[in-house]
């Protein structure tokens, strides 16, 4: 999700989509999608569509690979020469509304480089953190990881988290302060729209208590993301019925699922609070399902044996040393045998 590519992606397609031809001399348009990782999941999902296979190169350039969390540019004090050219023959721009001054690394730099009749589509940082109440406003894992470090047996670790995760749930809670809360998450919702070329806020709106839109709190969902990529083609004039479930079935490398590795488990009395309908199901890194007090055990056991920040969504980062199916099988062996 960091890395920097700048070449087009060819995925292996089904046999029954067919590619139409270009016509003799027809010359295929530059898309440069230049934004963070959601940017590159934009890209994973528009090359499965058939007119983009046809008449488009579709290159993404990766923000971060110029910022600390991308690590691999980050002593440049301007674009590469790659970038620059990819920039210079735009046809279409994709790109990444920035908030904040980065230096080179700002849209109106952007502007300088690309022809002036490039068709441009600006997308913010999509974000929206109301999945999750306790999260933000009640934080309680360093309390329960403090209390689980206190008892030896694996067993009854695995015991405790799962009584601390009922008195969650079944505390009282001011539901004023719920109410608040989804307020603003909404209001930040729209306001983060309102940057958009493309609109997504009614779609939020009718659809949020459905599916789950967002991995935490910073991190859209493929979902998301799917209806996002639609409305961005359908800017371009490119319209194909290809479905969510056979646009995620096409893809062979892993994760096929966006963000899954970022998010936490919501807890039961959120889920209830607003009604959602979506299965309150949680999948972690590289889309393992697991219960709730079993992701919280192996978040523990993680920020014990490696760094605080290699929990949670830092867990991409030591995926040789950690293998999460492993390391919850093995878990739940030991329950099992105790």
């Amino acid at each position: 999700m960091l890395g920097i590519n700048i070449q087009p992606q060819n995925p292996i397609l089904p046999d029954n989509i067919v590619i139409n031809r270009r016509k003799p001399g027809e010359r295929r348009k530059v898309m440069v999608i230049f934004g963070n990782c959601h940017f590159q999941e934009i890209q994973r999902n528009i090359i499965q569509y058939n007119e983009i296979r046809r008449s488009y190169l579709p290159y993404y350039i990766c923000i971060n690979s110029y910022l600390d969390i991308g690590r691999s540019l980050t002593d440049k004090t301007y674009f590469i020469n790659e970038h620059i050219k990819l920039f210079k023959k735009a046809d279409i721009l994709i790109y990444q509304n920035i908030e904040t001054d980065r230096g080179f690394l700002n849209n109106k730099e952007v502007y300088k480089l690309i022809p002036s009749n490039c068709i441009k589509i600006k997308i913010p940082h999509y974000a929206c953190n109301i999945y999750h109440y306790s999260l933000y406003e009640e934080p309680f894992f360093n309390d329960m990881k403090n209390e689980v470090n206190k008892i030896k047996k694996i067993k009854n670790k695995v015991k405790h988290i799962k009584k601390y995760i009922d008195k969650l749930n079944n505390k009282t809670y001011d539901t004023n302060k719920f109410d608040t809360f989804i307020k603003k998450s909404i209001e930040k919702f729209k306001l983060k729209d309102s940057y958009s070329d493309v609109s997504m806020y009614n779609f939020f709106i009718n659809n949020y208590k459905k599916y789950q839109l967002f991995n935490l709190g910073w991190y859209p969902s493929s979902i998301f993301i799917y209806v996002l990529s639609k409305k961005i083609l359908e800017k371009l004039n490119i319209y194909q019925n290809l479905p969510f479930y056979q646009m995620i079935s096409n893809r062979t490398a892993l994760p096929i699922y966006f963000s899954q590795h970022t998010n936490y488990p919501m807890f039961d009395y959120w889920y209830k609070y607003n009604n959602f309908t979506f299965q309150n199901k949680f999948f972690w890194d590289l889309g393992t399902e697991m219960k709730d007090y079993e992701f919280y055990y192996l978040n523990i056991d993680i920020c014990n044996r490696f760094e605080e920040d290699k929990a949670f969504k830092g867990i991409v980062f030591i995926r040789s040393k950690f293998n999460i199916l492993q390391e919850v099988n093995k878990l739940r062996k030991l329950i099992n045998n105790n």
